[in-house]
């Protein structure tokens, strides 16, 4: 995969988590995925400033 998708995709996953987390906050319920999307994007994200 290309740099620049890798990046685009990690943060489009870092967006998607933080939402699922604030959606979980705001509900007062754990819902899974929000830190895996995270976990995910943030990798993602490093691999794509690597040469």
């Amino acid at each position: 995969m290309q740099n620049k998708w890798k990046f685009r995709f990690g943060f489009i996953l870092c967006i998607i988590g933080i939402a699922i987390l604030l959606t979980s906050l705001l509900i007062g319920r754990f819902i899974p995925g929000g830190f895996a999307s995270l976990a995910i994007g943030f990798i993602l994200i490093s691999n794509s400033r690597e040469k």
